[in-house]
């Protein structure tokens, strides 16, 4: 079976958990920092993949890195991926959970990319004018400073 197509079996199911509980926004703020940690931490899929590694110590190293309590939602769905031996596509599972979450709250992802660093004022009057390109949308903005480009910036609306 495809491993996208599991993925996101799970990170749907995991939505309607939350909905069902009544905390989404707060799983999606702890799967987006387990994406990101990911995403910083490369040595973090290697560690998870290790089959020596005891069970409990995946479940506590994913709990840590995504910044979730122990018995709450996150918690629940680590060790129902353990039990499933699903722990592996954890990170394709929190990225596709975040696509959910923002796809149904209308969350635009939007980028902006500088050639050097820029002051607040400079990046808010940017915001402000992507916001009036996607108005019915909630932007959720992130700044990266890329020193290779020769100037200007570049903004990045949901990929």
């Amino acid at each position: 079976m495809n491993e996208g197509l599991i993925s996101g079996r799970y990170a749907k199911a995991l939505y309607k958990h939350c909905l069902e509980a009544g905390n989404a926004a707060q799983v999606y703020a702890q799967m987006t920092q387990l994406a990101n940690t990911f995403e910083s931490e490369k040595l973090l899929q290697s560690t998870v993949d290790n089959p020596y590694l005891l069970p409990a110590d995946k479940q506590r190293l994913l709990l840590t890195a995504a910044g979730a309590d122990k018995g709450g939602s996150v918690d629940k769905f680590v060790l129902l991926l353990i039990k499933n031996n699903r722990v592996n596509l954890i990170r394709t599972m929190a990225l596709s959970f975040g696509d959910i979450y923002r796809k149904a709250n209308s969350i635009a992802r939007v980028v902006i990319t500088t050639a050097a660093d820029i002051d607040e004022k400079e990046l808010s009057k940017i915001k402000n004018i992507v916001q009036k390109h996607v108005a019915d949308k909630t932007i959720e903005l992130s700044h990266v400073v890329n020193p290779d480009l020769i100037g200007g910036f570049n903004v990045t609306v949901d990929s």
